[in-house]
């Protein structure tokens, strides 16, 4: 007979060893949602492109339909409809006569599945204007920066390689992977080939994403959502941190070093699209 006390020790020494032995787990439910269906390309493709318009939109101050002046863009709520077309809801800050407005814009952007998911247009539903004295300050251009190059890295970890990652930027980059009892520490490209070899193959996405400088270098700290089948052939699902240091090159950032780590999976569904 086992008492309380013994039975919570036992779950949370059973809890751990799924995160020490395994690194991923393995799962007979669906307990994430099911893929997206965009011709084998990653999801996170599309995500890049739409945080990379956003960016853009606020480096050239608005314009091509937008509001002039335009100073930040909160994303409100975002989906997929059944066509792959991406469906933003979105307020957005600008100067008018040296007055803040901000507009609530709906737009459909969309995508050419036969042509690497590239971005052919952007489609405005409805636009609302209305006066605030609230500034939207954290959502500027680096906020559009920062997750650009975050959701461009998770197409890449998907194993879409045709994306706006120049090698020169990341073939460099020292990798340290601590999956479970599997270490490896070495050069980016032997060490997601260990990764794969070890995972499996699958789709990520991206929860969180937090940063900060360190030593004149930016340090992106990501939560992970990972869903695939493991190399033994199952279902499975991971909970993924990882530490990037980049460097910033003119516009483009060249990574440095990668600390991934696994933490112990959440069996919750995906709720949100964007983070």
């Amino acid at each position: 007979m086992i008492d309380g006390f013994t039975f919570v020790i036992y779950r949370y020494a059973k809890a751990f060893c799924v995160l020490f032995f395994v690194g991923i787990y393995a799962t007979g439910t669906q307990a994430l949602p099911q893929s997206i269906e965009t011709n084998g390309l990653s999801l996170n493709i599309m995500i890049s492109s739409v945080m990379r318009h956003y960016q853009q939109v606020i480096a050239h101050n608005g314009g091509d339909g937008y509001p002039e002046n335009v100073k930040n863009i909160q994303i409100l709520n975002a989906k997929l409809d059944t066509k792959n077309d991406f469906i933003i809801e979105l307020k957005l800050s600008y100067l008018e006569r040296n007055k803040l407005k901000i507009q609530r814009i709906n737009e459909i952007f969309k995508f050419d599945l036969n042509k690497n998911l590239v971005l052919i247009g952007v489609n405005r539903q409805k636009t609302q204007t209305i006066y605030s004295s609230t500034s939207l300050v954290e959502f500027n251009i680096e906020y559009y920066q920062k997750r650009s190059f975050a959701y461009a890295w998770m197409a890449f970890l998907d194993n879409n390689l045709n994306l706006p990652l120049p090698r020169k930027n990341i073939e460099n980059a020292f990798y340290q992977l601590e999956m479970g009892v599997n270490r490896y520490a070495g050069s980016l490209f032997d060490a997601l080939n260990k990764r794969n070899l070890w995972m499996g193959k699958g789709e990520h996405l991206l929860r969180n994403i937090s940063s900060s400088t360190i030593n004149n270098h930016l340090q992106l700290i990501l939560i992970i959502d990972w869903k695939g089948v493991n190399s033994k052939g199952k279902p499975s699902i991971a909970k993924i941190k990882q530490i990037i240091e980049l460097e910033k090159v003119g516009k483009v950032y060249r990574i440095l070093n990668i600390k991934e780590q696994y933490l112990l999976p959440s069996a919750a569904p995906w709720e949100k699209l964007l983070c």
